[in-house]
């Protein structure tokens, strides 16, 4: 216990030369009394005796205070006027420090009632602001900022927000009455700005795109719907709002499609399906539907965002395509059923035409055997012509056959 109390209790070779210090002040301020009065008896004793005790005494105590006055001025007075007044300085100085933080890592301006700027940390000397320049010359946003009214007041805070060079800052000010300056504290919020600017951004993506976005609770509550929505479905934000995506319900999807969507994205996954819906007229369309889950900072899935693709005329035009390519299959068939008939049939006029020629072959082969034949024939009576001829010529008688064709056929 002595150990631990022992700190706070100053040893007395501490306290020695304060009390050294008072005692000489007693000192001085006891003698300095007995020597005025002595001065004081001694101008007495030289008045006249038939002067009034009452103007002797008051010019006793005239002497006494003539004389004493100036020694309780330099040892009371003095060191107290002079204490107050550091005591004072001192809180000044440390009401202004605790008002302008040299090490805040934003902008710190301190300026008087006319806008002259008289101290800047190193924050605010980045950023181009230097002492003795006014702060409109800087800040021209801040003209009509009334700073007498804001010192006057003292604890009155106003915020400005200026844009300098490509940053965004946030300015608070604060009066000091009693130090007769005001205090101007930035805050840089450029990125604030730029997250905000690209959400208007995103915003305006959103509210013009052509494909549907609808934003859901966990529990599957719409919360946001985007006008391409509205002009797809036929519902408009007001009836969407508070219900959920089961109202475009069409039945065309089993009861294991929604349970394999509602895994996917309570999983933290992209569902990613073409999805039948139908409108509010009960017409039926189709999207490509694209489910993601929004998370918070602590990585907790808040909401569900839902973007949907129109593929309806795609859609369309696909059972078009494959109604055309069944119609052109079934022709093909029939066509290719035409051209085996067809070619069947010309198989069959071939193998008649072939067997025709073959007999027609055999035919020419015959008659050529047959005219051969006949020209040998002709040939051998010719021969025989020719002998009986030169028989007759032996025995002087004229030729019995003619050799010459021509005439003969005559």
């Amino acid at each position: 216990m002595n150990a631990k109390s022992s700190p706070s209790h100053p040893a007395p070779d501490e306290l020695s030369p304060k009390r050294s210090s008072h005692v000489r002040l007693l000192f001085i301020l006891i003698g300095s009394i007995f020597f005025a009065e002595v001065v004081a008896m001694s101008l007495i004793y030289e008045l006249p005796p038939h002067l009034d005790y009452r103007i002797i005494t008051s010019i006793d105590a005239g002497v006494m205070t003539i004389l004493i006055f100036p020694v309780l001025y330099f040892l009371s007075f003095r060191p107290l006027i002079l204490h107050i007044e550091k005591r004072q300085k001192a809180e000044a100085e440390s009401r202004e420090m605790a008002l302008f933080p040299a090490l805040n890592p934003d902008g710190v301006l301190q300026v008087d009632a006319t806008g002259q700027i008289r101290k800047v940390n190193p924050a605010a000397a980045q950023m181009g602001f230097s002492v003795g320049a006014h702060l409109t010359e800087v800040i021209p946003d801040l003209h009509e900022l009334d700073l007498r009214a804001c010192i006057a007041t003292g604890t009155t805070q106003q915020v400005y927000e200026t844009q300098l060079c490509e940053r965004f800052l946030l300015w608070s000010i604060r009066g000091a009455p009693d130090l007769d300056l005001a205090f101007l504290y930035s805050v840089d919020i450029t990125q604030r700005r730029q997250a905000e600017k690209a959400v208007r951004q995103l915003s305006r993506i959103v509210e013009q795109t052509e494909d549907t976005v609808v934003v859901t609770n966990c529990d599957g509550v719409i919360e946001y719907v985007n006008p391409a929505f509205e002009r797809l479905t036929g519902y408009t934000k007001e009836e969407a709002l508070g219900k959920t995506p089961r109202v475009l319900k069409s039945d065309i999807h089993d009861v294991d499609f929604y349970r394999n969507m509602w895994n996917t994205i309570l999983a933290g996954e992209v569902f990613q399906s073409e999805i039948a819906n139908r409108k509010k007229n009960g017409e039926l369309y189709y999207e490509v539907k694209t489910i993601a889950p929004l998370r918070d900072a602590q990585g907790r899935i808040t909401h569900f965002v839902a973007t949907g693709k129109d593929i309806t005329e795609h859609k369309l035009d696909e059972e078009k395509l494959l109604k055309a390519y069944d119609e052109l299959e079934m022709r093909v068939q029939d066509r290719t059923e035409e051209l085996r008939i067809a070619n069947s049939e010309l198989e069959d006029e071939i193998n008649v035409r072939k067997r025709a020629e073959a007999e027609t072959q055999r035919y020419i082969e015959e008659l050529k055997n047959f005219n051969n034949a006949m020209v040998g024939r002709e040939l051998r009576m010719i021969e025989l012509k020719k002998e009986v001829n030169e028989l007759c010529e032996r025995v002087n008688q004229l030729p019995r056959y003619s050799l010459e064709f021509d005439k003969e056929r005559r």
